[in-house]
């Protein structure tokens, strides 16, 4: 399934149309999927300490480990070097180089890798989408701190009556644009986990962002961005229901952020902020368990999503467990025609 105008969380595009490639314009073809599983992925997995110990110190996979520390210790979360994961492969299929770096308890187990050339001159479509899984042995370890307040604004601004579970969890994607550029695709996703005591009720947070690479010449533009989450497979029962989410409805414009808050009575709520932009959608489903956020628009800016869910799990001693998945596009070229349908991020199969 396509829609106009509209790429995903890691993406990517092709070659610009000369007179000639019109000439030879072919019927599209379909969207080629590559795929990195769990195997490779595990396979290629070093440590920030076993890179920062070899001869890659001094490279770009070091570098990528040293900007994920650097984030986490402006949002207030101190990561050990050696906690930090990264995995980094240039796929045969597409030469796009992509990497991951992640810290906690939850770890990429899955890279797609999204192709496609609407008009037959040329790929200017690529997006990259990276499914992440929660460990089940660590979902449920509790946190030696829980969060304080606004020291992050993706974090919980206040909360009352439960406490984290866990810590805060994150992971950043990075990608090779193929039009040039001095830098990559970027897209950072965390969550949180809280927990009301002896009771069936939590609240899952989970923020991100994504920044497109900068071209003087191409003009990209960021077209699709969306972060899901839902129980991970094999753990659905461990989720009965929902009992409410945020942001209600489809926000209104980036500029600027709203509390929105989360509660199960007066005396058990976290407040979470919420970015607000246009073109954007939320995506609950009650009957998956599951929340998401997706932008449709066009924008050469950074784009913020963020949602909170208030959740039932089957019993107060059982953990959900659940997998987020980060999808992003971005649409390049002269050859770009805004009526020409695009990737969805649901042709990676999630």
């Amino acid at each position: 399934m396509l829609k106009s105008a509209t790429c995903s969380v890691l993406l990517t595009c092709g070659v610009i149309a000369t007179p000639s490639h019109a000439a030879m314009a072919q019927a599209p073809q379909p969207a080629q999927v590559s795929r990195i599983d769990d195997q490779a992925i595990r396979q290629g997995t070093r440590t920030g300490a076993q890179i920062e110990s070899s001869r890659l110190a001094n490279s770009k996979a070091a570098a990528a480990v040293q900007r994920h520390l650097d984030e986490e210790a402006r949002r207030g979360n101190l990561v050990d070097r050696k906690d930090v994961h990264l995995f980094t492969s240039r796929d045969a299929a597409t030469n796009v180089e992509v990497g991951v770096v992640w810290d906690g308890s939850a770890r990429p187990d899955r890279i797609d890798i999204v192709r496609r050339d609407p008009k037959g001159i040329g790929a200017n479509q690529l997006g990259v989408g990276v499914g992440f899984r929660e460990d089940p042995q660590a979902a449920g370890v509790s946190s030696p701190t829980a969060s304080s307040a606004g020291f992050g604004y993706e974090n919980v601004v206040s909360y009352k009556g439960v406490s984290q579970v866990g810590s805060t969890s994150c992971g950043t994607v990075y990608w090779t644009p193929d039009y040039y550029s001095q830098e990559d695709h970027w897209s950072t996703t965390c969550y949180q986990k809280w927990k009301q005591s002896g009771t069936k009720n939590w609240i899952y947070n989970r923020w991100g962002l994504f920044d497109q690479a900068e071209s003087s010449t191409n003009s990209p533009r960021t077209v699709d961005v969306t972060f899901r989450s839902k129980p991970w497979s094999g753990y659905e029962s461990r989720v009965t229901g929902i009992k409410g989410w945020s942001p209600a409805f489809g926000p209104t414009t980036c500029s600027d952020t709203a509390n929105y808050t989360l509660s199960f009575s007066s005396t058990v709520s976290v407040t979470i902020p919420i970015h607000r932009c246009n073109s954007m959608a939320v995506l609950p489903n009650a009957t998956q368990h599951s929340m998401g956020m997706d932008f449709d628009g066009e924008t050469t800016n950074q784009v913020y999503l963020d949602y909170g869910l208030a959740l039932y799990a089957s019993d107060s001693a059982t953990t959900p467990v659940y997998a987020d998945y980060t999808w992003a596009e971005v649409d390049w070229g002269a050859v770009w025609d805004p009526n020409v349908n695009t990737l969805l991020w649901t042709d990676s199969g999630w």
